[in-house]
């Protein structure tokens, strides 16, 4: 049994989706995966919290586990969601999992750009001093 991320990064608002793969199938009894999220992201900020378990159908060679993302208005860099298979077991007995691991990171649905301007303060007075309101303005009144 197997894990993998179908995606390297979603953004914000979306899914995290993970594949569990059974290399020829799971047989003739369905397959109880369980699995565990970490990382940065926290659940109910980042993402919904998932149920911890996937069950796989009988003769099923795949499953998907997906997580969705919340959108939480902060430029920050994104977060990492990290899957990992916990174990497996089916009704006659135990499955070996891989200690497998796959990672997401959940980026920020956008940009910000800041930029800086020096704005000139006051103007030239009749005094030929740079005005910046020092003199409250005498050397314009003459």
């Amino acid at each position: 049994m197997s894990l993998s991320a179908d995606a390297e990064t979603v953004v914000e608002g979306g899914a995290a989706a993970y594949t569990v793969s059974v290399a020829g199938g799971t047989g003739a009894v369905p397959v109880a995966v369980t699995y565990g999220v970490s990382g940065t992201a926290a659940a109910g900020t980042h993402y919904t919290a998932p149920s911890g378990s996937l069950t796989l159908a009988a003769g099923a060679t795949s499953g998907t586990i997906a997580i969705p993302t919340l959108t939480d208005a902060v430029l920050d860099g994104g977060e990492t969601l990290v899957m990992t298979l916990t174990g497996a077991s089916t009704t006659t007995g135990t499955v070996t999992a891989d200690a497998a691991a796959a990672e997401t990171t959940i980026s920020d649905p956008g940009t910000v750009t800041v930029s800086l301007a020096a704005d000139a303060v006051g103007g030239r007075g009749r005094r030929g001093h740079v005005h910046g309101g020092c003199c409250r303005g005498w050397c314009r009144a003459r």
